[in-house]
């Protein structure tokens, strides 16, 4: 017997067709809001319950068709590290990442389809398959382009780190205010921890260590010298993470999340203290 499960993912959506526009420019434009619902059926034996396909969009295709994802060879011959697809201005169309990111972040790589992404941006399936290179290469674009967005976000508090408790605690509301605005990635992570989208063995290395390195360094110019600077780094991280998503369970069996200011504030206060602990001055 099938088993039904229905999702209902909140996405933005904008013209695909003709422009590019940034996270800032979507939310000034107060872009059309939409509640999308995602049916699939799975049967219960199916360990990997991938959805069916769900055919082609009706919506127009979107002007301008695309390269194709390249693939990047050593002298030798041998396949390098995959990479997202080339598109015109060097990207995919931030609106079609928006979307899929929200898709990725709610079902997980493994749940989705080439066709729900199309679906949920209303472009032809041949667009995002041949163009984009199918979810395969929006999904390396999801996260190239959220991880490059997060190290500029942490740039500039990084530039002017200062080896202290209170140069750590700016360092932390940093991740923390980045994490509360970019849930998708988070989600993405989490998927991944879980053994989703294993067919990309080093996603850690391209874009998971990237920015915990970065944060590393600084840690350890401030924590004390008896303390680990890579853990506190992973320890903050996911503890910001595992917050931001699920909150917590509180002692009268409710479950707290950072909507709430007064839990995020409380939730703020326990970094700072975590960090004026572990701080060397």
């Amino acid at each position: 017997m099938d088993i039904v499960h229905l999702f209902t993912v909140p996405v933005t959506v904008t013209d695909v067709s003709t422009k590019m526009v940034s996270t800032s420019a979507l939310q000034a434009s107060g872009p059309r809001r939409v509640r999308m619902s995602i049916t699939a059926r799975w049967p219960r034996s199916s360990r990997a319950r991938t959805p069916p396909q769900r055919g082609r969009s009706v919506a127009a295709e979107a002007r301008g068709m695309l390269p194709t994802r390249e693939i990047t060879r050593n002298e030798g011959g041998s396949e390098v590290a995959e990479q997202p697809p080339k598109v015109a201005g060097g990207q995919i169309p931030e609106d079609v990442l928006v979307v899929a990111a929200r898709l990725f972040s709610e079902l997980g790589y493994d749940q989705v389809t080439t066709e729900f992404i199309a679906n949920a941006c209303g472009v032809d399936t041949t667009m995002v398959r041949d163009a984009y290179g199918g979810k395969r290469g929006i999904y390396l674009a999801v996260i190239e382009w959220l991880t490059r967005e997060r190290m500029e976000f942490l740039a500039p508090v990084v530039a002017t780190f200062t080896p202290d408790a209170d140069g750590l605690i700016r360092l932390i509301d940093r991740i923390l205010d980045w994490a509360l605005e970019h849930r998708d990635l988070q989600s993405i992570w989490i998927h991944r921890w879980m053994s989703d989208a294993i067919d990309f063995p080093d996603l850690e290395m391209q874009y998971g260590r990237p920015p915990v390195a970065m944060l590393t360094e600084k840690v350890a110019e401030a924590i004390d010298d008896a303390k680990d600077p890579e853990l506190f780094t992973w320890q903050t991280t996911w503890t910001i993470s595992g917050f931001v998503r699920g909150g917590y369970v509180g002692a009268d069996g409710t479950r707290r999340h950072v909507d709430d200011p007064k839990v995020l504030d409380r939730f703020r206060r326990y970094l700072h203290q975590t960090a004026r602990c572990a701080a060397a001055r």
